[in-house]
C-alpha cells in the first residue's frame, strides 16, 4: 500500500501462567512490528516504536495478534520465583505455610 510504512499487531500479554492476561495501562495493547526496509525507518525508544525524519510512521492494522508470554512461566518455576520474592520480607516458615503448590499468597 502506498505511503505505509508499518504493520501494527494487537497483543495478549501472558503474565505469571500460560491462563493469565494482562490488561492494565502499562501493557502495551499494540505495536507496530513489521517495517518497509530501506525507507530510512529506524526503531524509537526501547524499541516499542519507530521512527522516520524523527516523525511516527504510518501505519496500518495487520488484523493478526501477538500472544507474548515473556512473563509467563511454568507453574513450578514460577513456584520458586515467588518464594524468591518473598525471601525478602518473610522468614523460611511463612514461606512454607503460604508458598506450597496451591496455595500462593501475592
Amino acid at each position: 500500500m502506498q505511503g505505509v510504512d508499518g504493520l501494527v499487531f494487537d497483543y495478549l500479554h501472558f503474565y505469571g501462567s500460560y491462563f493469565t492476561v494482562q490488561t492494565g495501562r502499562n501493557w502495551y495493547r499494540r505495536e507496530v512490528r513489521v517495517i518497509r526496509n530501506g525507507k530510512g525507518i529506524s526503531s524509537y525508544g526501547d524499541a516499542q516504536g519507530f521512527r522516520k525524519d524523527d516523525k511516527k510512521i504510518r501505519a496500518i492494522s495487520a488484523g493478526a495478534k501477538i500472544y507474548h508470554y515473556g512473563w509467563a512461566r511454568p507453574p513450578q518455576v514460577m513456584m520458586e520465583k515467588v518464594k524468591s520474592f518473598h525471601q525478602f520480607w518473610h522468614n523460611d516458615e511463612w514461606i512454607k505455610e503460604n508458598c506450597s503448590s496451591g496455595n500462593v499468597r501475592e
